[in-house]
């Protein structure tokens, strides 16, 4: 088997930048129709995959390789955080600490703010941000909107300085 290089990719599909969409050439690398779309989505991981000379793949990769020539050396972020949003303008490759800050909020998030929870024992709202492998603690708030503040502070300082 071949090594998945750009000039064997584009020899059996295509893909839209705009779209995100990768569409068959070689119906025979698939056993799909030719113009048809490529890959699949994941029931429960929402990404999608694309099966390409017996090896499957996400692709969120396969299109960096298709634009770029070469695979992400890092993680593939999708910016606006859809799964299956696989737009060029939409992807970015980023360290696993950056794709980790553009994740969405836990479920369990009781303040809709990142950094911001409720804390039981002392009934107020705390500040605990994490970024880049450090954490830095803010303090107790009575007020939420005061803790929302101090938590965005302090990421955009991170973002900036560290």
């Amino acid at each position: 088997m071949k090594e998945l290089t750009q000039e064997l990719l584009k020899s059996l599909v295509s893909y839209s930048p705009i779209t995100g969409e990768f569409t068959s050439i070689n119906p025979s690398s698939y056993n799909r129709c030719k113009g048809k779309r490529a890959g699949c989505q994941h029931k429960t991981k929402k990404y999608r995959y694309i099966f390409l000379q017996g090896k499957t793949y996400r692709e969120h990769r396969v299109a960096f390789l298709y634009m770029t020539g070469k695979w992400p050396e890092m993680e593939v972020d999708h910016i606006n955080r859809i799964r299956d949003d696989n737009r060029w303008c939409n992807l970015r490759d980023v360290s696993r600490a950056i794709n980790a800050q553009n994740m969405p909020l836990y479920k369990n998030n009781t303040s809709g703010h990142t950094g911001v929870c409720w804390n039981k024992k002392f009934n107020k709202w705390q500040v605990l941000c994490r970024a880049n492998g450090k954490q830095v603690y803010g303090g107790l708030f009575d007020d939420k909107e005061d803790a929302v503040e101090l938590a965005s502070f302090i990421y955009s300082y991170i973002k900036e300085n560290i």
